[in-house]
């Protein structure tokens, strides 16, 4: 049982530091902040529920005291949520979910109803940025106008110190 523990704090250790990386702005730290939700789908697919939750809220804690509580939360939302989601529908029997089962019926998910699931966590995420942005600046339209503007101001900044 302490090995499940041990195992849980680590994944959740590399799974916010993976991702506060990402503050760096290089090719290699972003490139490293895609595999942030692979520590915590390991836990939770070799050690099971119980040792990806704990990884997950491991993470998060870890990314409130290393970086911001802000971070954290959509790390949470973004992140560690969705990992742990589609990691726990994969190992957990769909007798869980369905009662009523045919004899023939596969014991586990398959992938088709895996990938449905990661579609459906990326349209939920989706409209939840679609509604923040549409709430914090007043407007989809003004909201969009403003981003450009701050994507396009770092894009420049980003251009002026490369070579040629």
């Amino acid at each position: 049982m302490l090995h499940r523990l041990v195992v849980a704090i680590g994944a959740g250790c590399a799974a916010a530091l993976l991702f506060a990386v990402s503050a760096q702005s290089s090719l290699l730290a972003m490139t490293l902040a895609y595999l942030a939700p692979l520590p915590i789908m390991i836990a939770t697919l070799g050690w099971g529920l119980d040792g990806g939750a704990i990884a997950a809220g491991i993470s998060i804690a870890v990314l409130a005291v290393i970086a911001e509580p802000l971070s954290a939360l959509v790390f949470a939302g973004s992140v560690a949520a969705p990992a742990w989601i589609l990691a726990a529908f994969s190992v957990t029997p769909l007798a869980r979910y369905l009662r009523r089962l045919k004899a023939d019926a596969p014991a586990y998910a398959p992938v088709g109803a895996i990938v449905a699931l990661a579609a459906l966590l990326g349209m939920l995420g989706s409209v939840a940025v679609l509604t923040t942005v549409i709430v914090h600046y007043g407007g989809y339209r003004e909201g969009v106008r403003q981003v450009t503007e701050a994507i396009t101001a770092l894009a420049g900044d980003a251009f002026d110190g490369a070579p040629g």
